[in-house]
């Protein structure tokens, strides 16, 4: 399965540390990059100091990551690897404590190792959506917030240009989503379209390992000849 596949990246590349909460990869650190396509940037001080990011890299609260056009990088918040952040092409985010920020782009998000009564937000310039043990994706485009359920349900805060919140939180239930606007108003919840739901399921096919090609000696044995001659001699009375 690749998030065990995942899981055994990252501890090749940092000793976990006993006392570490579910929220972080280790006592010190946020999370660790453990998938990285094509042209993904780190800003590991937050200080505007841009490198190229690799597959093992573990970043602090504050820190930037930026992907080109047709890249994305996958990210793990915790030492299991079980709470996933994929983020797709020409986005841009800082990891925050238990949370991000989404200054520009798309992401994914999968978590299942969460402690009771705790929550992961992805925060826009006009909504926080967060999840409590499920999955979502966010966008952030032109300037509006469009966040999916694809597992259980997603909270919706609408947040105006001060970053406060705006109305009442809204519940989006599992195969549903919402666009929040400039200034924090929601739109009226519409069901996922096929498309959306393919992209999310194409996305969960890759990290569990489903649908790959089978490896030697697993695939469909060749029918012997003889077998098949046998067939042939088979009349339709017999």
């Amino acid at each position: 399965m690749k998030r065990v596949l995942y899981a055994g990246i990252f501890a090749l590349c940092v000793m976990v540390c006993a006392t570490a909460a579910y929220s972080s990869v280790d006592g010190t650190f946020e999370v660790a990059l453990v998938a990285v396509d094509g042209d993904v940037q780190v800003d590991e001080k937050g200080d505007g100091t841009w490198s190229y990011a690799i597959a093992g890299m573990r970043l602090k609260t504050g820190a930037g990551l930026k992907t080109g056009y047709d890249s994305s990088v996958d990210i793990v918040y915790d030492a299991e690897g079980l709470n996933l952040v994929s983020i797709d092409g020409d986005s841009r985010i800082t990891i925050s404590q238990e949370s991000l920020e989404l200054l520009k782009g798309s992401v994914l998000v999968k978590f299942d190792n969460m402690g009771t009564g705790s929550s992961f937000v992805v925060k826009t310039p006009t909504a926080a959506c967060g999840i409590r043990g499920s999955g979502m994706g966010v966008d952030f485009i032109q300037g509006m917030t469009v966040v999916r359920a694809y597992e259980d349900r997603v909270y919706v805060q609408g947040l105006d240009a001060r970053g406060n919140p705006v109305g009442k939180e809204i519940i989006i239930p599992e195969g549903w989503k919402t666009a929040v606007k400039e200034g924090g108003t929601s739109e009226p919840p519409e069901e996922l379209s096929e498309n959306e739901q393919k992209i999310w399921d194409a996305w969960i096919e890759i990290i569990t390992g489903e649908g790959e090609e089978e490896g030697p000696g697993e695939e469909d044995e060749e029918p012997d000849p003889k077998d098949l001659d046998d067939v042939k001699d088979i009349s339709p009375s017999q």
